[in-house]
């Protein structure tokens, strides 16, 4: 709420300022920019300074504006390769995917002999012909790095 009264008070003071230059500003002024003399009053230079100040803020507001439109056409983008990779997953075959799960599993457990996967048990695994588990224990143990968990 400070800021907003604060903001107010140094709008109203910049505006009586602004009044209070445009009004006053009535001396004759000559400026020599680059060797051109240019007649003016001291309120036109203020008005020119307004007028290039504006210009320069709306600038640097194409700017910013463009930066989000980039961003957000980035994270289209992004988004729309995610959905494609997952549409082309589930258009695969099923014999596809359990040969790729089986490659997977083949290599991870010959580069690593003391991998889960390689030491685990019949019943570690959850396979149901030995003794079982949970669907819970299944997946608990199919966490990358998780621990054998047989009961809670």
């Amino acid at each position: 709420m400070i800021w907003l009264v604060l903001a107010v008070l140094l709008l109203a003071i910049a505006a009586i300022l602004i009044v209070a230059a445009v009004l006053e500003g009535a001396v004759p002024v000559e400026i020599d920019p680059a060797g051109v003399s240019v007649d003016t009053s001291v309120s036109g230079v203020f008005i020119t300074g307004i007028v290039t100040g504006l210009l320069v803020l709306g600038g640097i507001a194409a700017v910013l504006v463009g930066i989000q439109q980039v961003r957000a056409r980035r994270r289209e983008i992004e988004y729309l390769r995610q959905r494609v990779a997952e549409q082309d997953r589930m258009a695969r075959p099923a014999g596809a995917k359990q040969a790729d799960k089986a490659a997977k599993a083949s290599t991870a457990t010959q580069g690593d002999p003391t991998s889960r996967e390689a030491t685990a048990t019949p019943s570690s695994r959850g396979d149901t012909e030995t003794g079982g588990s949970s669907r819970r224990e299944k997946r608990r143990n199919d966490r990358p790095g998780a621990a054998n968990v047989s009961s809670y």
